[in-house]
């Protein structure tokens, strides 16, 4: 914060080292970076949703990119209501608004941006989100386009350099 004494950053940053991290000094900004940065990857999948691409497709881009889930999957594996919290308002898409309004949570209702049945945590497709998107499309006149693995990355990757770059 700005009435940080530079002495205590310097420390700080000094003891992260030590234990082995690579600190970075951010401005001061509210939510925690990595929380910051997983937002705005979330935001820029739901948007690509809202464009033509289904989560599957997302999903599948991403962790070919190599990420260890899809922004999706891991939206459902810790809870959408949990990962959005009280900030879905502020998505620049409403589709995690909706899904909480729905009580679309992931894993542990049932059904989030995919379906589970009880002891199988095996994602399958949800026939009720893929209408959700379909409708949101018709609602705000948007014609479905194909969107590629490489749009796909290259998007949520932007994202989240963007608010890194905002952060620092």
């Amino acid at each position: 914060g700005r009435e940080t004494m530079p002495q205590a950053t310097m420390t700080l940053l000094r003891l992260a080292r030590a234990m082995g991290k690579g600190p970075v000094l951010t401005a001061a900004r509210p939510g925690l970076v990595f929380n910051r940065l997983r937002l705005a990857y979330y935001t820029a999948a739901a948007l690509l949703l809202e464009w033509g691409a289904m989560p599957g497709d997302v999903d599948a881009a991403m962790r070919d990119y190599g990420m260890p889930l899809g922004p999706f999957q891991a939206q459902d594996v810790a809870g959408i209501d949990a990962v959005w919290g009280l900030g879905a308002e502020d998505c620049a898409s409403p589709i995690p608004l909706r899904m909480i309004e729905n009580a679309w949570y992931g894993q542990r209702s049932g059904q989030g941006f995919y379906i589970y049945q009880e002891g199988d945590k095996r994602a399958r497709v949800a026939p009720d989100g893929i209408q959700m998107i379909r409708a949101l499309r018709a609602e705000k006149g948007i014609e479905a386009r194909e969107i590629g693995a490489d749009e796909i990355v290259s998007r949520c990757l932007y994202a989240m350099a963007n608010e890194g770059a905002r952060l620092v």
